[in-house]
This record gives structure tokens, sequence and C-alpha cells, in this order.
């Protein structure tokens, strides 16, 4: 029988993967693979799930309204009425915003994952609700799963979490941890989660099985672990792809084309992340658009405030500094190699087994060597020494003096 005080806690079973060689920069943003186990992990009975949706009003008037709470509660009567999710199925409700008002620290994060089992996000705002939660939900493996609301399939997708679980394909990782269940569960159970977990596992991890060192099984809380496989091949025959240069990738590939209020030879470069700039049409180089030279009028929005010639002579002046600095640089180096005092590293090593060597002969003669090549810090202590000897005296002599003067003071 066990003695522990949380055993659905500290009987959770996992699956330990080592690689030959670490996970390269993925050329997608996609850095989980979700994976469902045959059994679930989480019993429906004891499990808590926290939805998170998006904002039903994203005014301005909304955003800081003080009743933070207004819009969870509308979603609450929505999803009731059009899926028939209650307090069963989700148990707390939080929109985008609500997130970010009331959970905008990092202690508080982290009281809000361990407050709930299991997280959904609506897939509509999923990315910056991820990116708002950041390392505590990373931390305690929480990160919300994504559900599609506007299907009616919903109460299905949160079933199907219970057996939910995630592949981290983040770069460099050298080995990763799976949770497959807990030893509460049956023994067949078990069995059907690491077949499938380690066949996804196969299917989804950089380089495939050939990149796989050792496969572990073990419990949360650490102690023995189980081998389950092993390869001792050479990493070399292992050959991950190379990921692809930045300005190859597919987000930063630029759309070109003329614009109708810009002049002519000038057209705009738009990327897939939403960066624009403006290029010249014979060079494809960037310039600058609008400067304080172009046309402007009155009833404009903006005034141009881009001075060409103050930019060039900033970036020049800044060349300039660098230039200067390393002349200073090269001349200080010339100069201590003319007067000798700049020795390679080669010589200095030498100099250094001189000493050691001149000492142990010393030593055996019970001689101990005290020359300027072994301790060049010598000349500095004698000049410490005569200086405190200065001071001692000058502090004798202040002391005879306030002895003087008190005994002056008595005798008056």
């Amino acid at each position: 029988m066990s003695k522990s005080l949380f055993p659905e806690v500290d009987q959770v079973l996992h699956i330990q993967c080592v690689y030959k060689k670490p996970a390269p920069a993925n050329d997608t943003p996609i850095w989980n693979k979700r994976i469902v186990l045959p059994h679930p992990l989480h019993n429906p009975e004891n499990t808590t799930i926290c939805l998170i949706m998006a904002d039903i009003d994203s005014s301005e008037k909304a955003r800081f309204d003080p009743d933070v709470d207004k819009q969870s509660r509308q979603w609450e009567d929505i999803l009731r009425e059009a899926y028939g999710i209650t307090r069963a199925h989700v148990h707390k409700i939080l929109t985008k915003r609500q997130l970010e008002r009331e959970y905008g620290t990092y202690f508080e994060k982290r009281q809000l994952a361990s407050a709930y089992d299991i997280f959904l996000v609506d897939s509509r705002v999923a990315k910056n609700v991820w990116r708002e939660c950041g390392k505590e939900f990373h931390k305690a493996r929480k990160m919300p799963f994504s559900v599609d609301v506007s299907k009616k399939s919903l109460i299905e997708q949160i079933t199907k979490t219970y057996s939910m679980i995630t592949l981290p394909l983040s770069p460099n990782r050298t080995r990763i941890s799976l949770v497959i269940g807990n030893l509460s569960q049956p023994h067949d159970h078990l069995l059907d989660n690491v077949h499938e977990a380690v066949a996804r596992l196969f299917d989804f991890c950089p380089g495939g099985l050939l990149n796989v060192r050792s496969l572990y099984l073990q419990i949360v809380t650490g102690g023995p672990t189980i081998p389950i496989y092993a390869d001792i091949g050479s990493a070399n025959d292992v050959h991950l792809p190379f990921p692809k240069k930045r300005k190859d990738r597919p987000e930063y590939q630029e759309t070109i084309g003329e614009l109708s209020t810009l002049p002519e030879g000038l057209e705009v470069a738009i990327r897939a992340d939403g960066k624009i700039r403006v290029i010249d049409s014979q060079t494809k180089k960037s310039v600058y658009y609008p400067t304080i030279n172009d046309e402007w009028e009155q009833g404009d929005d903006l005034k141009p405030r881009i001075d060409p010639e103050k930019i060039e002579a900033k970036r020049a002046k800044k060349l300039a500094k660098k230039k200067r600095r390393m002349e200073l640089k090269r001349a200080r180096m010339e100069k201590s190699v003319e007067n000798g005092t700049e020795e390679s590293d080669v010589k200095k090593k030498q100099q250094g087994f001189d000493a050691i060597s001149k000492a142990l002969q010393f030593r055996e003669k019970g001689k101990r060597i005290m020359s300027d090549e072994s301790h060049p810090s010598e000349g500095r202590k004698k000049h410490h020494k005569k200086h405190s000897e200065h001071l001692s005296v000058k502090l004798m002599k202040r002391r005879q003096k306030n002895k003087f003067m008190k005994k002056s003071k008595i005798s008056a």
C-alpha cells in the first residue's frame, strides 16, 4: 500500500527520451505536437478545467470596465445555451482581457497554473494567450490546448483533452519527457499508452528512430528507471536537416508592388509578419520615405520628420568613432611591442616554467626563491611596507602631541 499523501501526483509515470543529436531550429512556428493516448490520464470526476475565450466586446470602454467578470459570465450563458456546457464540463471561464488584467505578474500566473489541471483556449486567440501565459505555464506543463468553439463538437473536444499530451519540438533539446499514465491505472492501459506514445515519438522526433539514444520509464518523484530501448550507434549516422536561413523562410518573404501614394521610382515591400519598407524600384534597396524634403501639406495626418542628412551624419560619426578607437588600440599595441613590454603567450608560459624549475631547485637545497621573475609584486610590497612605516611614525608623533596637550591642560 502506498504511503503517499497524493498518489495521483507522486505516482505519475513518464517516458524519458534521450537524443543522439539535439533538435535543430524549426523552420515553422510549430514547437509542439499533440499525442492522443488510448486511455485518459485524468479522471473526469476530479479534474478541473479552465477555458480561456476571446473578448466579446473589444471597445475602449470595455477594456477599462471595472466589472472584469462581465464577459466571462456572458460566455457561460452562451456556451450553456449553444452547446450544453455546464460547470460539470468547465469549472472556470476567463476572457483574454481578464487574463491580462487579473494575472499580470509571474506570481499570479503561477497561482493560476496550479489552480486547475487542464487549460483550454479559443483557437481565435490561442497565439496571444500562449504568449501571455509565458514560462510559468511552461514550467507547470499546462500550456492551454486550443479548441474550436465554432464547431458543435465542443464537448467531444473537451473530453479528448483528458487523454492528450504534448511532444515538445523546441530547438536545442537533448532529452524530453512524456507523461503516459499513473501507477493506479490497470497495467494493460499503461501498456497501450506506452505503445502509442513511443510510436508517435518515433514519428515526430527530429531524425526519427535513428536519433533516439535511449528510452526509460520512471516515476515523476525519481527513483530507479526501467530501460525499454537503447541504441549504441554513432551520432554521425544521424543526418538532421539544416534549418533554412532567415531570408529564405516563408515568414520573411516579401511581396513587392507599386503604391499610388508613392512617387515614381519607389515601391513598397511587405513581409508576412507585417513589416513594411519602401524600396527603390531599380536597386531594390531601402530608402527613407517620407522625409522632410518631400512634399507635405497642412492637411496631411502626419508631418514627415525623417531627415536623411542627419541619419547619414550620425552613421558617419559612429563609424569614425569606431575607426578612431581601433587606430588608438593599434598604436598602443605597436608602442608596447617597440618597448618590449608585450610578450607572446608562449614566452610567458616558458618564463613560468623556468620560474617553477628554479623554485624546485632551491627547494631541494632548503632555500626559497624571491626573485623579480617569480614574484613580480615584490617592488609593490616594499613600497607598501615603507608607506606603512611612515604612517606609523606620524601616528606616534600625533599621540605624543595629544598626550602633551592633556598634561598642559591638567597643570593649568
